[in-house]
């Protein structure tokens, strides 16, 4: 059964700023997700490497027009710039 924990917004990445992180845990499987803004929910999935600043920036968007914009954390180093070689890095996981 999922489980999710409470929220904080310490130690955050800068693109990150202003969201806040939880943990949702499923088939044995731990996973962050970040979230802002109050409102319907606005699953923001992201492409290889993970959630950069613009993804980030996304959110804020849609947090913006009253939603809450919630982004798991799947793969890649929340709030890094997309590289080629991070692309690269998380694909071969």
């Amino acid at each position: 059964m999922p489980d999710a924990s409470s929220s904080t917004s310490i130690g955050l990445p800068q693109a990150l700023d202003g969201y806040s992180v939880s943990q949702f845990t499923a088939e044995e499987k731990t996973r962050d997700v970040y979230k802002i803004g109050s409102g319907p929910a606005v699953i923001v999935i992201s492409q290889v490497p993970g959630i950069t600043p613009k993804v980030a920036e996304f959110g804020r968007q849609v947090a913006s027009i009253g939603c809450t914009a919630v982004l798991p954390h799947l793969f890649g180093k929340p709030g890094a710039e997309p590289t080629a070689g991070l692309a690269m890095k998380v694909a071969a996981k």
